[in-house]
C-alpha cells in the first residue's frame, strides 16, 4: 500500500506539472513590425542561434485605464507611429478578455535573437521574452492591479509554458528589474511568481551579468 500511494503521487505530480503543447496564433502578426539590420547596440553571443540565452521572462502593464478594451494592434501602431519605435515594447499583449495578440513572435527554443526582441525593459531585452496586460492603472492613471479574471488566467497559462521549456528562466515585473522607477505591472509579480525562480548565481552554466547587455531604449 505505501508504495501504491508513493506511485499515485508521481504520476499526480508528473501530471500537474508536465508542459502542455500550445499552438500560438501569429496569423496578426505582420513584417513591417520587424527589420533586417541589427541595432548597432545589440551584440550576438556566440552561443544559440543567433542570439543570446533567454534569461528573462518580465510581466508589463500597458499602463491604460481601467475597463479600456484597447486592443493589440492600437498597441502596434501606438508604438511604431506614436513611439517611432522600430520594435513594439512587447512580445505579447493579454487583452481583457484573456485574448493573446502576439505583437514580437518567438520560440521556446532558450536563446532570443534579434527578430525576437521587444523593447521592454532597458538593458535587458536581448535576452528577454516581454509580455503586458491590458491595464493597469485607474481612472486618474495611479497604479492598480486591473487584470480580469481571463488575464491572470492567461498571464499563469504563459508563465507555465515558459517555465516547463525554460526552467532557469527568472520572472520579473518590469519594476523589479534594477533602476526601473515605474510602478509596471501595478501588482507583486514576486509574491505569485517568485517561488518559480532559480537564483542564476548558483548555477555556472547560466553565470550572467546584466550590464553587460545595453540594448535600445526605454525605462
Amino acid at each position: 500500500m505505501k508504495y501504491l500511494n508513493i506511485l499515485l503521487l508521481v504520476i499526480l505530480t508528473s501530471f500537474m506539472f508536465s508542459c502542455k503543447e500550445n499552438v500560438i496564433d501569429y496569423s496578426h502578426y505582420t513584417e513591417e513590425y520587424s527589420i533586417d539590420d541589427f541595432d548597432s547596440t545589440y551584440v550576438l553571443s556566440e552561443i544559440g542561434e543567433g542570439g543570446k540565452r533567454t534569461v528573462y521572462l518580465n510581466i508589463h502593464c500597458t499602463a491604460s485605464r481601467e475597463g479600456v478594451d484597447l486592443k493589440g494592434e492600437w498597441f502596434l501602431n501606438f508604438f511604431k507611429n506614436d513611439r517611432k519605435w522600430d520594435k513594439p515594447g512587447y512580445n505579447e499583449i493579454i487583452e481583457l478578455d484573456g485574448t493573446r495578440f502576439v505583437s514580437v513572435p518567438y520560440n521556446l527554443d532558450g536563446y532570443t535573437t534579434w527578430d525576437e526582441v521587444s523593447y521592454g525593459v532597458k538593458g535587458y531585452n536581448s535576452v528577454s521574452i516581454n509580455i503586458a496586460y491590458v491595464g493597469g492603472v485607474d481612472k486618474y492613471m495611479k497604479a492598480k492591479d486591473t487584470r480580469t479574471l481571463a488575464q491572470k488566467r492567461v498571464i499563469d497559462e504563459i508563465v507555465e509554458q515558459v517555465k516547463c521549456a525554460l526552467p532557469h528562466v527568472i520572472v520579473m515585473g518590469h519594476r523589479d528589474h534594477k533602476g526601473v522607477k515605474k510602478a509596471c505591472p501595478s501588482f507583486p509579480v514576486q509574491t505569485e511568481y517568485g517561488k518559480l525562480n532559480v537564483l542564476l548565481n548558483e548555477t555556472e552554466e547560466f553565470d550572467y551579468y546584466p550590464d553587460d547587455y545595453a540594448v535600445d531604449s526605454l525605462q
